[in-house]
């Protein structure tokens, strides 16, 4: 009972932790309100991202009693690390096309004086 109760005071703990992004989110979205319907937004915004996190911390504390869970999780984690080595490892061979990157720089560089050499 007792380890259960630490997996999931880690979980809510981590979850505070990274919650930083959803106020962000909510401040953004809730920003082109009027006063009023903002800390209406804000407050129903706040409120169901709390019960959202506290289902999803349930939900994975149950999950993790799964015998074998977490065996599954890491052969899928192998699995999405070699597909992206292998992206990353093709990618470099490849040659690239300098044009995009050059039609950035003239395109940032326009209305900016050109340097003198």
């Amino acid at each position: 009972m007792m380890e259960q109760i630490a997996d999931f005071g880690q979980i809510i703990i981590a979850d505070l932790i990274l919650s930083g992004d959803n106020a962000l989110i909510i401040g953004m979205a809730a920003a082109g309100l009027s006063p009023e319907l903002r800390k209406r937004a804000i407050l129903y915004g706040m409120i169901i991202a709390a019960v959202l996190r506290i289902i999803f911390a349930v939900v994975a504390t149950k999950l993790l009693g799964i015998p074998g869970i977490l065996f599954v999780g890491g052969l899928l984690l192998i699995w999405v690390c070699w597909r992206l080595f292998v992206q990353v490892s093709m990618k470099r061979r490849m040659p690239q096309w300098p044009w995009p990157t050059a039609t950035v720089a003239i395109l940032a560089r326009r209305g900016a004086p050109w340097p003198r050499h």
